[in-house]
């Protein structure tokens, strides 16, 4: 019996790792012809977090933003303190209707909220914008 139970783990076990060997491995792609910004936050260096989309939307770091390591070169730390952002300009084409928003972040800890992404007009009100509420992602235009 206790063969018969040590052969169908091992049948089991292996049934496992084969299905995880050949399950598909997803990505997402970006589309340069309707990506307006994409900001890697992988210079290492410096006060600019630049637009890898082409388009030139370069942002400028505020406050005491740190180079850290990161998951895949170097990346940006926010302290967690008001004040640490990186500001991009107003521009024309960045005032969306419809958007798709990503961003990767490892979060240590979050207080009542945290904006993850705010886009002002020019009359400084808020066209869109992302917060992390207390450990749950909330997101709205």
């Amino acid at each position: 019996m206790k063969n018969m139970v040590a052969r169908l783990t091992i049948v089991c076990v292996s049934l496992m790792v084969i299905s995880l060997t050949f399950t598909a491995q997803g990505d997402a792609k970006i589309d340069p012809e309707t990506c307006v910004g994409a900001w890697l936050f992988d210079e290492g260096k410096g006060n600019t977090a630049k637009d890898s989309s082409g388009k030139g939307h370069d942002g400028e770091l505020k406050g005491k933003l740190n180079w850290v390591a990161g998951k895949f070169g170097k990346a940006l730390e926010f302290p967690g303190i008001d004040a640490n952002f990186v500001e991009v300009p107003h521009n024309k084409p960045l005032d969306l209707t419809t958007f798709t928003f990503t961003l990767w972040v490892k979060i240590e800890a979050t207080g009542n909220y945290q904006a993850t992404l705010i886009k002002t007009a020019d009359c400084q009100l808020e066209n869109y914008s992302g917060y992390i509420y207390a450990g749950r992602n909330v997101f709205w235009t």
